[in-house]
């Protein structure tokens, strides 16, 4: 199959689209391409998803390429699986993040659609910008939709999607559009711990003095 790059984690997976759709390949290669770049990729054809994927694949560079424009979608449009293995960019409000993770992981909310963006190992957890919980980010990356395992696993139904994730690039794959407010969770936390550790000190003065008062 020939198509542009569109994502590589090099030893593991290597997405491609041309004029049509987007396909993601399993891939041990760890030859560096550059986003854009044409590339022949051969392997084997693999089910077992929404999307017809690759195993054991190997690829070859073709010439060099212009980078694919992602696609602007909603979460909505992304979980009806016509995206998926494409390049798009969403919208959605970071909800929460965890840098401890192997691949790096922000929790975004887009409508009422919960997804996550995933960064690839390679991405050390400290690269990763520090973004506040709320604000608006614009995600640029892989769409990657998931089925309900259990029909395929009866084999009964139809292979519906369940959920979706974007695989990113780099850190600069998320962009902010829009701050947090300033009084936002994590401030209402702290000032809240504030309180609580004026509240206690002062009972324990009101404690202290009484017993003073008493030994008098």
């Amino acid at each position: 199959v020939r198509g542009r790059v569109t994502l590589q984690w090099p030893g593991r997976s290597l997405c491609i689209q041309d004029a049509t759709r987007g396909l993601c390949a399993q891939t041990a290669q760890t030859t560096p391409l550059g986003v854009g770049d044409l590339v022949d990729v051969a392997g084997f054809p693999a089910g077992g998803g929404f999307a017809p994927t690759m195993t054991d694949a190997t690829f070859r560079l073709a010439g060099a390429g212009q980078p694919i424009l992602p696609a602007p979608v909603t979460a909505a449009q992304a979980l009806l699986g016509d995206y998926d293995s494409a390049l798009v960019q969403v919208e959605g409000q970071l909800i929460g993040q965890n840098r401890t993770t192997v691949e790096p992981t922000l929790a975004i909310l887009s409508g009422n659609t919960l997804f996550a963006a995933v960064l690839p190992a390679t991405i050390p957890g400290d690269a990763v910008p520090r973004l506040s919980e709320g604000s608006t980010v614009r995600i640029t990356g892989i769409c990657s939709v998931q089925v309900n395992a259990l029909p395929m696993a009866l084999g009964v139904g139809v292979v519906r999607p369940a959920s979706f994730g974007i695989l990113l690039r780099s850190p600069s794959d998320v962009v902010t559009i829009e701050q947090a407010p300033w009084w936002n969770r994590e401030r209402s936390l702290a000032a809240l711990a504030v309180v609580v550790a004026v509240a206690m000190s002062v009972f324990a003065w009101v404690v202290l003095l009484r017993k003073r008062v008493g030994e008098q």
